[in-house]
C-alpha cells in the first residue's frame, strides 16, 4: 500500500517537474519572438542601438551586486565590440 502511494507521489513530482519545464520552454519562446520582432523593426528603423542600449541598461540593472564572472566577461565584451563598431564607422 505504502510502495503504491509512493509511485504516484513520484509520478505526481514528475509530472509538476514536467509541466515547470515546458511552461518555461514557452515563456522562453514568447519571450524570444518579441526579442526578434524589436530586433527586426530596430534594424529597419535603424534603431538597433538604442535598442541595445535598452538592453544593456536592463542586463546591468538585474545583474547590479551580484557576483556573476560569466556576465562580466559577456558585458566586457559587448562593450568592447560596440566600441571597435564605432571607432569604424567613423
Amino acid at each position: 500500500m505504502f510502495q503504491a502511494l509512493e509511485k504516484i507521489y513520484e509520478q505526481d513530482i514528475d509530472i509538476r517537474n514536467a509541466v515547470k519545464l515546458e511552461s518555461k520552454k514557452v515563456s522562453y519562446s514568447h519571450s524570444l519572438e518579441l526579442c526578434k520582432k524589436a530586433l527586426n523593426i530596430a534594424l529597419i528603423n535603424n534603431f538597433n542601438i538604442d535598442l541595445e542600449d535598452i538592453l544593456q541598461q536592463f542586463i546591468d540593472e538585474q545583474h547590479r551586486g551580484k557576483s556573476c564572472s560569466a556576465n562580466k566577461r559577456y558585458l566586457l565584451a559587448t562593450k568592447n565590440y560596440n566600441s571597435k563598431n564605432i571607432d569604424s564607422n567613423y
